[in-house]
């Protein structure tokens, strides 16, 4: 079979003295063909796409779409056949064997991409490495187990194994949420479907709303939720136990999640009455359909579309003011009646943040944003 697609780079890397060769072409997300899932038999380690890793590549896709092509190893692709058209910036590629052509790493990519693409438009790149060439059976096998041993267990899933989520764990028990929360990688629940809500996510909410005043605002908690794990993981420079912070935070925790879903929820409208059109945000990732989209931690919906976290994060970090974090976390306010009382002043406030930058990423990383949603909070 003959694959043609547009591509945004490509390079020839490197042909070894038998004819193979390496290289390497990026491209838009959009045009990987849906028709490589059919050529995955080459990878054998290719069928556990569960728990954080992929969601973590859907997690770029939606949110941070144009840091895709740096985070992400890209896909890995075993041909006899591969040429590119610089007059065209076209490139063939064949697959004629499905023992020996396909996809022979990147599966988690691969169908991360296709499934949030089913969801809307994704202004993403994405590399593919392609090993090119009549390859024997012994050598094929040693490049896909090659390929498929290069990554390390988690921070995350050690501390897990420390029992360090146990207070979180002892809250989370809605059975709207229950069992969908991953605590290590590769979690399924008991009817085997994957497990969409990573630890990662629920100790990134717990960051934005830890005792940072005014002028230290938790921006790593969107930035950089690997950067969130190792901050509560192990010691602060001063010896201090940071784990103590999630039996601290335990009693509010579900009241966080609460909020986050009601601020996503309830932000397009309040944008609106602000003088907006939300829904018209289309750089800035936010993309309109038809089909009511469900929350994250309680069952309701958003209606009208769905778009990055990088909106909600800085509005949820404002929150911590009105928490007094003495001991076990309490409310000094109710948060839901604070939320009712300043939407719109908040939204406003996010309305004047987005005329500042050029992207959804951009805007859930600007200091200016958090500011501005503190000080409307």
């Amino acid at each position: 079979m003959i694959f043609k697609l547009k591509v945004s780079s490509f390079r020839n890397q490197y042909e070894s003295p038998d004819g193979r060769r390496l290289c390497v072409f990026t491209a838009p997300v959009k045009n990987i063909p849906i028709e490589w899932e059919d050529w995955r038999e080459v990878n054998v380690r290719d069928t556990n796409m569960r728990g954080d890793v992929f969601n973590a590549i859907k997690d770029t896709l939606r949110n941070q779409p144009e840091e895709m092509i740096f985070r992400n190893l890209g896909i890995t692709i075993l041909s006899p056949e591969v040429e590119f058209d610089n007059k065209t910036n076209e490139v063939m590629i064949v697959f004629s064997d499905k023992a020996k052509h396909g996809i022979a790493n990147g599966g988690h990519t691969f169908s991360a991409i296709h499934e949030v693409l089913s969801e809307g438009e994704v202004n993403a790149e994405v590399k593919i490495e392609c090993i090119v060439g009549e390859l024997e059976r012994d050598t094929h096998v040693s490049i896909v187990d090659g390929r498929n041993r290069s990554r390390a267990a988690q921070k995350h899933s050690l501390e897990n194994l420390r029992e360090s989520y146990k207070p979180i764990e002892q809250v989370l028990i809605d059975p709207y949420y229950k069992d969908r929360i991953a605590y290590s990688e590769f979690e399924v629940d008991q009817e085997g479907k994957r497990r969409d809500i990573s630890i990662r996510e629920i100790l990134s909410y717990i960051y934005c709303l830890d005792a940072f005043d005014k002028n230290q605002h938790p921006i790593k908690a969107y930035a950089s939720k690997g950067s969130v794990v190792d901050y509560y993981c192990g010691t602060d420079e001063k010896g201090k136990d940071m784990n103590l912070t999630f039996a601290r935070a335990k009693s509010i925790l579900p009241d966080i999640l609460k909020l986050r879903d009601i601020i996503y929820r309830d932000l397009p409208q309040a944008y609106n009455d602000a003088g907006g059109r939300f829904w018209g945000l289309d750089s800035m990732g936010v993309f309109k359909t038809d089909e009511p989209q469900p929350l994250r931690f309680i069952k309701d919906f958003v209606s009208g579309g769905r778009y990055p976290d990088g909106f909600v994060y800085p509005i949820l970090a404002g929150f911590r003011k009105y928490i007094d974090h003495r001991g076990d976390w309490s409310w000094k306010k109710d948060p839901f009646k604070i939320w009712e009382e300043k939407k719109n002043d908040i939204a406003s406030a996010m309305k004047d943040a987005v005329t500042a930058f050029p992207n959804a990423n951009k805007l859930g990383k600007g200091a200016v944003t958090w500011r501005l949603c503190y000080e409307a909070v």
